[in-house]
């Protein structure tokens, strides 16, 4: 059996990341959708260009409640 070659890592545009963000998102696929917002946030993306503010709240959700800057949840929320 040969042993295939491929690249470790791809460089795509911001513009497909942001396709492939949005697919993966309406398609339920959270792990992949979180991961691929994720490597986008830490490479530096600072706006995707979607006009559903519905959309742009999941890209950035994990992002700001790691971050402390929203709390979606009350039970994820430290009252004391």
């Amino acid at each position: 059996m040969s042993k295939v070659n491929n690249p470790s890592h791809y460089k795509i545009s911001h513009q497909m990341a942001e396709v492939i963000w949005k697919s993966l998102y309406e398609l339920r696929d959270k792990e992949n959708a979180k991961a691929l917002s994720k490597l986008m946030i830490n490479q530096g993306c600072q706006e995707i260009e979607v006009e559903d503010m519905s959309l742009i709240l999941a890209f950035w959700k994990d992002y700001m409640e790691d971050h402390n800057l929203l709390f979606l949840s009350l039970e994820e929320m430290d009252f004391h």
